[in-house]
């Protein structure tokens, strides 16, 4: 039992670290901007989007992570790398940040699956945890059906989280849970972006030029935000 039981782990593992390394090798700025403009694309084409788009309109910043990548054992873990930017006035929203995002869940059973969210700052205490280099997210949001379905008022306690967070599964968004979380700054795609120099936080207020590998992923988001 006890071998059996250490050949699942191993291939759990295993299949986790064969989608390729998370945290090292190369990093290919565009292509991750490009699959952060997908990944938010397909979460706006789902069809139960009302809390989403309320959502969105009172954000401070909009982070995507294309694909966060989850493996369930005993105790899970998911990693993956994300994109965000904060508003820096009414219809101008700044250059966009990387970060990495990782954490322990609980799984009882062993896979693999990959998933695309959104993260919404919706206040400063939000938007600050983004400026930081550093940050553990708690557990700001509950996946609740009155949060994804109904109106405003059913809503309250959820948009006085400093942090919101979707995901798109089968054309359908859920809020979920993002407790055990930690997020930091992507040395490695910041440096390559902006060099090693520039802090997240000047960044997100908008004291950096976005760059024109970043023009696609903006104007996207400019797009979809002034509906």
């Amino acid at each position: 039992m006890l071998k059996l039981k250490t050949k699942a782990v191993v291939a759990a593992f295993t299949l986790f670290s064969s989608v390729g390394p998370v945290f090292g090798g190369s990093v290919d700025v565009t292509a991750r901007l490009d699959k952060a403009t997908e990944a938010f694309r397909t979460v706006m084409s789902a069809s139960n989007k009302t809390s989403f788009d309320a959502d969105l309109s009172e954000a401070r910043c909009v982070a995507v992570v294309p694909a966060l990548k989850e493996a369930a054992l005993v105790a899970g873990m998911k990693r993956g790398h994300g994109v965000v930017t904060c508003k820096i006035s009414k219809s101008e929203w700044s250059a966009p940040a990387f970060f990495a995002i990782s954490g322990a869940s609980l799984g009882a059973q062993i896979g693999f699956q990959q998933k695309s969210l959104v993260m919404f700052a919706m206040n400063d205490s939000g938007r600050n945890r983004f400026m930081n280099e550093t940050i553990d997210l708690e557990a700001t949001a509950e996946a609740t059906a009155e949060a994804t379905a109904n109106g405003r008022s059913a809503r309250s306690t959820w948009t006085d989280q400093p942090i919101v967070t979707y995901e798109v599964s089968d054309g359908l968004l859920a809020a979920v849970n993002i407790k055990d979380t930690s997020i930091g700054r992507d040395n490695r795609a910041m440096d390559a972006t902006y060099g090693p120099e520039v802090r997240t936080r000047d960044v997100l207020m908008g004291k950096v030029a976005a760059p024109k590998t970043t023009e696609t992923f903006i104007s996207e988001l400019k797009k979809v935000a002034a509906r």
